[in-house]
């Protein structure tokens, strides 16, 4: 038979370290060794705080246990073996081991409160503690919530550390520190959300006339965001590339005089940034073109001048009105009576005048380019000097006219003779300004036409030779 001292009680194993108050194994480490094949073995497991009293931990006989603890403990295994249908052998002790506890799982602290513009990304949120105790193996987890009740996982956010998105509403943070022994909330951190900013609009659309100013820009007072508003106006050819009004930095903006389309539009900057108002067109209609009348006239005395025509007025509105004036002195100008259209016919004039058209609409009045109708004087043939009396078959004097004057300058003279002062009969080649009769031998009487190239004819006075017959005296 084998002594007591033959039997080698085995070993038992078990974790360094557990996590306090979770389960754990007690396991075998090497089973007793064997007398022979028929050995029935009875476990007992002891823990002791102090390795030195010990209680009995309930195994059912087998060789491991499941236990849990929360402080430094031993442990210590005892069997007996039951051999030939005897207990022999009894109280046979492994050697003690010892299982340690960790401390508690801390989560650490993050930090911190930040306040944000609307749609900004806050700062990184950062460990300002780190998380201690378990296992000192951790991994972790971010969360986050509207309202500090409801917590919503954050997807691959497992960094001791967090960058938060661009945010729009004031949301809470907080991370948990996942270890063996368990899981672990941090403090939360508050992202204040400021609202977002409201530039204002401005007012509004306008069309004005060339080279005027339009009304007074009007704009809303901004809000959200946070600290004072600045302000700066910009204009725009294209709506698209935008430049700074130079001193234009108040809340309403009056544009000056405009030759050209253009827009605008009023940035408004704090702390929170630069952000745009609505934009506004100045619609700039053209510049008046008052258009043409054409062309000056010279007319008879007594002549009705030509319809002086001229082309519509451009610009504006487009919508135009029209009246005529007339100078006869090119200083004091006359509105010409019913004169609404774009032609104009003059009626008969006493006196060379100068006319010229205004067209008129919502963006003012111009004028065209002036027209003069010089009227030619009165054509006067001139007189003849005067009558004659000759012997019959003497030759008269040459009779002597006047320069014709007025008309258009331009004189061609006939001469015509006449027996009765009722029919006459032109003078062949009696084309000058003079006549020279010559021999006559019956009374006659004589006048002149001059002719103007435009302005017709005129015939002078009549003039008489007469013819006597010869008186012959006494011897």
């Amino acid at each position: 038979a084998y002594g007591k001292n033959d039997i080698t009680p085995g070993t038992i194993t078990a974790p360094t370290s557990v996590c306090k108050n979770t389960n754990f194994q007690v396991d075998n480490g090497g089973n007793p060794s064997a007398i022979d094949g028929g050995e029935t073995y009875y476990f007992t497991f002891y823990y002791s705080a102090d390795n030195y009293n010990w209680q009995s931990l309930f195994s059912g006989g087998n060789p491991i246990v499941t236990t849990s603890i929360n402080k430094t403990t031993y442990f210590k295994r005892k069997f007996s073996i039951q051999q030939d249908y005897y207990w022999n052998f009894q109280n046979l002790e492994s050697p003690a081991i010892t299982v340690g506890v960790y401390n508690d799982l801390v989560s650490g602290v993050i930090a911190s409160n930040q306040t944000t513009c609307y749609n900004v990304a806050p700062s990184s949120i950062v460990e300002a503690l780190a998380s201690t105790g378990g296992s000192g193996s951790y991994t972790y987890s971010w969360n986050n919530s509207t309202d500090n009740n409801t917590w919503n996982a954050i997807p691959n956010s497992n960094s001791v550390s967090y960058s938060p998105p661009k945010l729009t509403q004031t949301t809470y943070y907080k991370r948990s520190t996942i270890d063996q022994c368990g899981t672990v909330a941090s403090n939360y951190v508050l992202m204040t959300i400021l609202n977002n900013v409201d530039p204002g609009t401005i007012s509004s659309d306008q069309t004005i006339c060339f080279g005027t100013a339009p009304t007074t820009l009007i704009g809303t007072t901004p809000s959200g965001g946070t600290g004072t508003f600045t302000y700066q106006w910009e204009s725009s050819a294209d709506n698209a590339n935008y430049s700074s009004v130079a001193g234009a930095t108040s809340s309403n903006y009056t544009p000056s005089n405009l030759n050209s389309d253009i827009y605008y539009r009023r940035a408004v900057t704090c702390t929170c940034g630069t952000f745009y108002s609505n934009s506004i067109k100045i619609t700039v209609r053209a510049d008046i073109n008052a258009g043409s009348i054409g062309t000056s006239q010279t007319v008879c005395n007594g002549a009705q001048p030509n319809q002086i025509n001229g082309n519509g007025a451009l610009g504006g509105d487009g919508s135009f009105t029209y009246y005529w004036q007339y100078t006869l002195d090119n200083s004091n100008w006359y509105n010409v009576a019913n004169s609404s259209t774009v032609n104009f016919l003059p009626g008969y004039l006493t006196t060379t005048t100068t006319y010229k058209r205004f067209a008129v609409n919502i963006c003012g009045s111009k004028a065209t380019n002036t027209v003069t109708i010089t009227l030619n004087p009165i054509l006067v043939s001139g007189l003849l000097a005067s009558n004659q009396t000759i012997c019959n078959g003497a030759a008269a004097s040459t009779i002597h006219g006047e320069a014709s004057t007025g008309g258009d300058g331009s004189y061609n003279y006939q001469w015509y003779k006449s027996t009765d002062n009722a029919n006459w009969t032109p003078i062949v080649n009696a084309t000058s300004q003079d006549y020279d009769p010559g021999s006559l031998t019956q009374t006659t009487y004589f006048k002149r036409t001059v002719t103007s190239n435009l302005c017709g004819n005129a015939t002078s006075n009549t003039i008489l030779i007469r013819s006597e017959e010869r008186r012959v005296g006494k011897e």
